[in-house]
């Protein structure tokens, strides 16, 4: 029932638990997608990163400083710029602490 999965998302890719998304990627390119054009501040050529954080509800600034920024169609959504210079191992923490928002405890409980 609370299975992990990618999936072909209606832009980019995401990853889901159960029915929710706790990781999406996905171009900006030529003013498309429009929402994340306006968003991400940006209508060139970018590679995003969108994830749930609770960032984005205690300290609002944070998102506001590149390679940041905030989505407004979820509350606690945040979103990161993908770029050559990308700190991966941040992006896995970022991601894992997305899916720890959104799965069952019994799921992201350590095992004894």
């Amino acid at each position: 029932k609370f299975s992990t999965r990618e999936e072909t998302a209606w832009v980019g890719v995401r990853w889901r638990i159960g029915k929710n998304t706790f990781a999406h990627v996905l171009m900006i390119e030529a003013g498309w997608p429009p929402a994340y054009v306006k968003t991400a501040g940006t209508d060139g050529t970018a590679c995003v990163l969108t994830f749930r954080s609770r960032l984005s509800e205690v300290n609002a600034e944070a998102l506001a400083t590149d390679p940041l920024f905030k989505p407004v169609w979820i509350p606690d959504i945040a979103g990161l710029f993908l770029r050559d210079d990308t700190d991966w191992k941040e992006v896995a923490k970022l991601a894992e602490a997305s899916y720890r928002r959104l799965a069952p405890e019994r799921l992201t409980r350590s095992p004894s």
